[in-house]
């Protein structure tokens, strides 16, 4: 194996210096990042087992086979049974996380849509978890949403009874995905929420992204993430941010330069063609977007054939919403939103 260290030098938004060391073989290369912290990087996640709710809904882990494509993730098991006439939610992961980043006790979008007679189902996108891989490409997050626009229905209807009408959570990297798929226009979708995914990133984080060797997987060091994901620390309850990396996994460099420049010439088209209502929610003290409210609210304009746009800045909070105080507030206002939403 022959190994390559490619320094980054300082990373002006996170006050960090990383070396990032690479070797080739078989497959994608494997890559570890060494930071300052003395923080082993946690490896990728795929073959857990251990499955979690928080409340007193079963949340159970699946593994399905659609077309020849494996694909695993986390959904309900609510024991009273969905409520009539309500969508399936189904929850695309962002980059870094797989799908028990919306099972995490106490954080759960799955628990809270079961308590609710709601079926939530996480899914692992592919190549996270056991979910199969695509083929590496520079425009990775476009075509997860076309693989998962094609098999979405089919994965829900392996684990119940096929829904009427399905609503699509993503967060970050899941919510490019979910916006992508809204575009597509199927019938089954009712809307979308998505959270953490934008158009303006600070300055130099794109340069960082793109000095990485391409077509690798990269661990980000914990002590790092959690500077890039969280807000300050009276943002958070005492179990975070340590309870939240129990979702951490690997992220292919592709999905990075691709969110931060693909995605963003992507975007334009694609939210005009969304016909479906939009819950947008973007954290205030998000270190991976820009989040002043005019570009917020630009944002939201761009959707100019949605039915209904609900947008909003969520104060005091970094960018895993989901993970801060007034997690709550923020994932059943989504699945309130979902609850108003109409199948086409």
């Amino acid at each position: 194996m022959i190994a390559t260290v490619v320094e980054l030098g300082d990373l002006p938004a996170f006050g960090m210096r990383l070396s990032w060391d690479t070797g080739t073989g078989m497959g994608r290369p494997a890559v570890s990042a060494e930071i300052s912290f003395g923080d082993t990087p946690r490896r990728n996640c795929r073959g857990q087992t251990e499955t979690s709710g928080g409340s007193n809904v079963g949340v159970r882990e699946f593994r399905v086979t659609v077309d020849g494509h494996e694909f695993s993730g986390r959904c309900t098991e609510s024991s009273e049974g969905d409520a009539f006439g309500s969508p399936v939610i189904v929850a695309i992961h962002g980059g870094t996380y797989f799908s028990k980043y919306f099972d995490i006790d106490g954080y759960s979008l799955l628990a809270r849509g079961g308590i609710r007679g709601l079926r939530v189902v996480a899914i692992d996108r592919p190549g996270y978890g056991q979910s199969t891989p695509l083929p590496d490409a520079p425009d990775l997050l476009h075509r997860n949403a076309l693989h998962l626009h094609g098999h979405i229905p089919s994965i829900v209807a392996e684990l119940s009874a096929p829904p009427t009408h399905i609503f699509v959570v993503g967060h970050s990297m899941g919510g490019a995905i979910a916006i992508t798929i809204a575009a597509l226009g199927p019938e089954w979708l009712s809307g979308i929420a998505v959270s953490g995914i934008g158009t303006v990133v600070p300055a130099g984080l794109g340069d960082t992204f793109a000095e990485l060797p391409k077509e690798d997987l990269v661990t980000l060091p914990t002590p790092m993430k959690d500077v890039v994901m969280f807000g300050p620390e009276e943002s958070v309850a005492e179990d975070m941010p340590e309870a939240s990396h129990a979702a951490n996994t690997t992220v292919p460099l592709s999905e990075l330069f691709d969110v931060t420049s693909g995605w963003v010439d992507r975007f334009p088209p694609l939210a005009e063609k969304v016909t479906v209502p939009v819950h947008y929610r973007q954290a205030e003290l998000d270190n991976l977007w820009v989040t002043d409210p005019p570009i917020v609210e630009a944002f939201a304009r761009s959707f100019r054939q949605a039915p209904r746009v609900d947008s909003s800045v969520a104060t005091g909070v970094g960018h895993c919403i989901d993970f801060h105080k007034g997690s709550a507030e923020f994932q059943n206002d989504q699945l309130d939103f979902a609850l108003g939403c109409t199948s086409k």
